[in-house]
């Protein structure tokens, strides 16, 4: 336990919290603010919060930021059945496999299941120690590490037989389908960038069983997806004879990695991601990765 606070003390701590609500409540440039916006905010008021400190082996909560190292990691997330999941024995693949690499570094993890857009929210705020998982993204990469890669997936269009997709190269050839896609999820920068130039027709939709269903009824003519992540909710979700309606074109729209994000500014992101990287690392080494990869994945290849 600590020694009874002097009163300077307490007075520090008063002025401290003073400076902390101004900052919170300052109408500019806040005002109107985006989720972006916010998390900047929390930025702003960072500087008064590290001026408190906790007791020895108290833990200090400011949106969960800790100046202490965690024995449990928090993990934001979203449903990317069979790479992550709730409901998914061991949180699916990607879940099983974080878990097991930060516990070769001493770490326990819990998991915490947004939809994605505020899986990221809550990173960027700083509300959890890390966020699974991610393809690479110039706007994430301003805000976050990236861990060594967790998975290796090719993403591709999906369409409705009765509406085959014809070959294509570049995405502008897809300017005359209705393509669907979802909240949150990275795709490719290009993408976002002609669908905001009226380019391409970009149908958003919360999630990918959304999507699928969308397209099955001939709502959207393509849906970006990958093809393990699509053949599990296609399993999961729809008769023989509905996902017999529906095929892929085998030209990818990317080959991405995946990957456990970290927030920046924190000294404690750079010591777990050192210890996770570490701890995944040996994973692989030791044929772990290819054991659950092969438990997991490949049944949906």
């Amino acid at each position: 336990m600590c020694k009874k606070s002097t009163a300077a003390q307490v007075l520090l701590l008063s002025l401290v919290f003073l400076l902390f609500l101004t900052a919170l409540s300052n109408p500019s440039p806040f005002h109107s603010r985006t989720n972006e916006q916010r998390g900047l905010q929390f930025e702003r008021c960072r500087p008064y919060l590290s001026l408190i400190r906790p007791c020895p082996g108290e833990y200090f909560e400011a949106g969960k930021f800790s100046p202490l190292m965690p024995d449990t990691v928090v993990i934001s997330t979203g449903e990317w059945s069979p790479w992550i999941g709730e409901e998914i024995e061991g949180y699916g693949f990607v879940g099983r496999l974080i878990e097991k690499a930060f516990a070769r570094e001493g770490y326990a993890v819990k998991f915490e299941f947004y939809p994605w857009e505020r899986a990221f929210r809550k990173l960027i705020r700083g509300e959890v120690h890390a966020s699974a998982y991610w393809f690479e993204s110039e706007m994430r990469k301003k805000h976050a590490y990236y861990s060594e890669p967790v998975s290796d997936e090719r993403t591709v269009f999906w369409y409705h037989r009765d509406n085959p997709l014809d070959d294509w190269e570049q995405l502008r050839d897809l300017r005359d389908y209705r393509i669907g896609v979802s909240r949150g999820i990275t795709y490719t920068e290009e993408l976002w960038r002609l669908g905001e130039e009226g380019i391409l027709e970009l149908n958003l939709a919360n999630d990918d069983l959304l999507n699928f269903r969308k397209l099955l009824h001939g709502r959207v003519d393509l849906f970006p997806s990958s093809i393990i992540n699509a053949r599990a909710l296609l399993n999961q979700n729809f008769t023989e004879e509905q996902k017999e309606k529906l095929n892929y074109h085998e030209h990818p729209l990317t080959e991405q990695t995946g990957h456990l994000l970290f927030p920046r500014g924190y000294e404690t992101s750079r010591k777990l991601l050192e210890a996770f990287n570490r701890g995944l690392e040996e994973l692989k080494d030791e044929s772990m990765y290819e054991e659950l990869f092969r438990e997991l994945i490949e049944p949906y290849e």
